[in-house]
This record gives C-alpha cells, structure tokens and sequence, in this order.
C-alpha cells in the first residue's frame, strides 16, 4: 500500500510529477524534436535559476520542506536538462523562471490555511504587481 503523496510506483509526487515527469516527456519526443525542420527547443517553466540544494540522501524528496523540495526539483532539472543536450546538440534547452502569475487559482481554495494565504499574501501581491507580476 502506497503513501498518499506517492505514486503506485513509490515515488513522491513532487518527484514524479517536477522531474521524472518532464523528463520522461522530453526524451519520448527527443527523437521528433532532432528531425524537426525548425523551433527544435524544450522550453521547461518551473523556477531556472532558483537551483538548490541537491540532497542526495532524499533524491525522492520524502522528508523535505517545501522550499528545500523546489530547489532540488529544480535543480534536478537543470541537471537532467543538461545531461539530456549532450546527447541532442540541434536541440535547445531552455529552463524559464516566470516569477509570480497572477492565475485567479486562489478564489477556488476554501478553508482556514487558504484563507490566511490570501490575507497574507494580498499585499506581497499589490506590491509585485507593478512590475513583477504576469497576467495569465
């Protein structure tokens, strides 16, 4: 019997979904991607240039914090995205940090810790909006 957080296969979904997940994506079309005849490019979104600390007592990322499971997983794949260019030369790699979007996602949390984060964070928000923020 499995964890709540992890998948049939005993990975933790942070993993499996941030890394082995994209991974998996971007070798099953690396072949497509090489005989593209234009736009041969990966473009991964999640937090590049926000790396981490890899730990790599706890690769699945079972018993870390939040900011601690983001910086690996995004280190794990800048790392996985370098390993995978070495072997696809035509292909670019690109790993994005968008910053903070702004997607509305928020309205349909309910409940106490929600609700906290929005009085919290509404302010942070105001203040980034001017020039940090993305509209999605």
């Amino acid at each position: 019997m499995t964890n709540a957080l992890e998948t049939e296969e005993d990975l933790h979904y942070s993993m499996a979904l941030g890394y082995y997940a994209r991974m998996r994506f971007v070798v099953n079309l690396l072949p497509l991607l090489s005989q593209a005849t234009s736009l041969r490019r990966v473009v991964a979104v999640l937090a590049g240039s926000k790396e981490g600390k890899i730990f790599t007592d706890d690769f699945q990322a079972k018993n870390l914090s939040f900011p601690a499971v983001l910086g690996h997983v995004t280190s794990m794949i800048t790392l996985g995205l370098e390993a995978i260019a070495k072997q696809a030369s035509e292909v670019s790699f690109i790993h994005n940090y968008p910053g903070f979007v702004k997607t509305g996602m928020s309205r349909k949390l309910t409940g106490l810790i929600p609700a906290i984060m929005k009085v919290a964070f509404s302010p942070v928000m105001a203040i980034l909006k001017i020039p940090l923020v993305i509209s999605a």
